[in-house]
């Protein structure tokens, strides 16, 4: 869960325009020719706006690297910074707990304005400070900080770290740097409403070739990549370890039924007198048989809820030690109690039957 809470951030309907595909195995030679296609571009952003039917949205970013920040006396060395677009927030989903993202005046005017990650502003600022209309020293620039964004927290792979983020408008970088050499940044288009996300890729496609003059016979120099992709090499991934995990609990539960079978034979052995007893009193063979097996559900029953309880334990002390949200379901809680009385009903089953089969008779002469 949470290794793909971190990747929602990308965009369940937002396609990106990079130059390695996630769907295909990467070899030396792929790697080689894949690092020498050109990166997504503004022109080419502009172009998806303007001729992409299918598209609501588009942005562009590039990444500009691990630079100091600075505010009067305090200062943060190797943050994340990165140049973007106005409508990168919407397609990214930005939420802010203060100010907000580049308006398109600001983003015309290339003004020195930014905005920073909820980790940058804790720790360059301090408590007490709003960093919102505060100046700061961000790469070369005196930039005026416009809106921090809302706390993403602690993931297990952090697809885009924005807590620990600045970012600059594109017209504002673009005044200084080529931002065609950088080669490290993408473009990102988000798909209208009830339009699939093959039909927008089509669409990119005859766009993207067009605007890099790419010849009919030759191969696309972009690859079309998209959060499902991710998903399903992750699900890939998921059903392999749920497929160990599965193995070992049903290696576990088989010595579990044989343990619990031989404590049942034992305990009927032992009671047989009293079954005996119990028969020649009047004790039909039902009240016998559920006997045995309450017993039997009940040792089962104790071992899975020390079990859970242990489980349990091991989460609560996991995410204290790994600051990540380790938990144990109420959907595994459920299965564990009940796949426990199966269990208990399994290996209880023919000590129970055995027990009530007795002849009272000869149960009380043993």
């Amino acid at each position: 869960d949470n290794i793909k809470d971190s990747f929602k951030t990308l965009g369940n309907d937002v396609v990106y325009v990079s130059i390695i595909p996630f769907d295909e195995p990467l070899t030396e030679e792929k790697i080689d020719r894949y690092l020498k296609r050109p990166f997504g571009n503004y022109d080419e952003m502009i172009a998806i706006a303007e001729r992409c039917p299918s598209a609501e949205m588009s942005a562009y970013y590039a990444i500009l690297g691990q630079n100091n920040i600075k505010f009067r006396s305090s200062s943060i060395s190797n943050v994340f910074c990165i140049s973007a677009t106005e409508d990168y927030a919407n397609i990214m989903g930005l939420e802010f707990e203060n100010g907000r993202f580049f308006t398109p005046f600001e983003m015309q005017h290339g003004d020195y304005k930014v905005v920073i990650g909820h980790n940058v502003a804790e720790k360059l600022f301090g408590e007490g400070i709003d960093p919102v209309g505060k100046t700061i020293g961000a790469m070369k620039y005196r930039a005026e900080v416009i809106g921090v964004i809302k706390k993403q927290g602690n993931s297990l792979i952090a697809a885009i770290p924005f807590d620990d983020m600045i970012i600059f408008s594109y017209t504002t970088i673009k005044k200084d740097y080529n931002l065609k050499k950088i080669r490290a940044g993408a473009v990102c288009v988000k798909a209208k409403k009830d339009v699939s996300l093959d039909q927008l890729k089509d669409d990119l496609t005859w766009i993207l070739r067009a605007e890099r003059h790419t010849k009919p016979r030759e191969e696309s120099s972009f690859a079309l990549n998209h959060l499902s992709i991710i998903v399903k090499l992750l699900d890939g991934l998921f059903a392999v370890i749920r497929s160990a995990g599965l193995f070992i609990g049903l290696f576990s539960l088989l010595v579990g039924a044989f343990g619990v079978a031989n404590i049942m034979f034992v305990s009927v052995k032992e009671r047989t007198n009293i079954i005996g007893i119990k028969k020649a009193l009047g004790a039909p063979r039902y009240v016998i048989l559920i006997e045995f097996l309450i017993e039997a559900v009940m040792l089962c029953l104790m071992g899975g809820v020390l079990g859970l309880a242990l489980v349990y334990l091991a989460t609560f002390i996991a995410s204290s030690v790994f600051q990540y949200d380790i938990f144990l379901s109420l959907k595994n809680v459920l299965i564990g109690v009940g796949v426990s009385v199966f269990i208990g009903v399994l290996s209880g089953a023919i000590p129970a039957y055995q027990a009530a089969s007795l002849d009272p008779v000869d149960a009380i002469r043993q």
